[in-house]
């Protein structure tokens, strides 16, 4: 086979020529895929799909993860169909049906496919610091799912996040041992903690289907982060949702409105400002996002049962509001 014009470019990856993980048609991958299920050593394989002819239907029941190194493709994922071109990673549950046909010429698709061993609990106990695909991953190890669970995440296929996928895809391609099952696993790790750091600017929400308990959590951690300026509106600009949806979505799953989650993060803060600094009760007030002070005020007293300064002169005494 003609060497991949995807790695002509960059010599690091020039080894790659020497694994059988090029493919061009389905009957192929079928035979990797079964050789896979049927190796229970192995717990990983890797292929690069190129120039193919023909829509891919194959089924691979494993975790995937597919990402299109150049060229576009057209996807279709649980009967939806959408078309996604080179930087795009597809990160999907094993019972999720992914087909895709390559529109361009020299288009090359990598799959990655990882069997529920590869996570065992040790690994997945390194990846709770990445709460989306923690949660992802142990929805499939500890669950009998039955249904679709995948994200889409659109990045710049010259960014860091190429490298390591083809990193990953080289340590998959090459393992031999226990040792290097290490070094997969952190390939593994390296990728998705950089997607987990560029994902609000990445992640396509309206194309992802998410429990709908994973992405509050996301939607409570931006909270957290950003309490000052956090709002209904700025929710719905980053997580590409309608705000009404956030809002139900929310109150769905916490029982709380998204008012009084705001509330209560702005309140906490407003505590440890009061108690750990000597910063004005009105520029408190500011920095946790409440412009009007009468309505901090109003708010805190009623939280607290007494007023900011008073909690303060308390905390200093050893004394509580109430």
């Amino acid at each position: 086979m003609s060497q991949s014009s995807i790695f002509q470019k960059t010599n690091i990856f020039q080894t790659l020529q020497d694994y059988d993980c090029f493919v061009t048609d389905e009957d192929k991958i079928e035979k990797l895929i079964n050789a896979f299920e049927n190796n229970i050593s192995k717990t990983c394989c890797a292929l690069i799909c190129q120039n193919s002819n023909e829509e891919l239907t194959y089924a691979a029941p494993y975790i995937r993860i597919l990402y299109v190194l150049q060229g576009t493709i057209r996807i279709t994922i649980d009967s939806k169909l959408v078309e996604y071109s080179a930087g795009c990673f597809i990160i999907a549950n094993p019972v999720t049906q992914i087909f895709y046909s390559e529109l361009e010429d020299n288009t090359e698709v990598m799959t990655l496919l990882f069997k529920k061993d590869f996570f065992d609990l040790f690994y997945t106990n390194q990846i709770i610091d990445y709460p989306l695909f923690y949660d992802f991953i142990q929805f499939v190890i500890s669950e009998e799912q039955t249904k679709s669970n995948y994200f889409f995440f659109q990045c710049d296929p010259q960014d860091d996040t190429r490298y390591l996928a083809l990193i990953l895809l080289k340590e998959i391609l090459s393992q031999k041992n226990s040792a290097q099952k290490k070094v997969v696993r952190a390939a593994f790790l390296l990728l998705i903690a950089e997607l987990d750091r560029i994902k609000n600017e990445t992640l396509i929400l309206k194309e992802s289907i998410i429990p709908s308990n994973m992405l509050v959590g996301e939607i409570l951690k931006y909270m957290n982060l950003n309490y000052a300026v956090a709002s209904l509106q700025s929710l719905s600009d980053i997580f590409h949702l309608h705000p009404n949806y956030i809002s139900g979505l929310i109150k769905e799953n916490t029982g709380k409105l998204f008012s009084q989650h705001l509330a209560e993060i702005r309140l906490k803060q407003a505590t440890y400002l009061l108690t750990n600094t000597n910063l004005s009760i009105e520029k408190i007030s500011e920095m946790i996002g409440y412009m009007d002070k009468g309505y901090f005020f109003k708010l805190f007293k009623k939280h607290f049962d007494c007023s900011p300064r008073k909690y303060r002169i308390n905390h200093e005494n050893q004394q509580t509001c109430k």
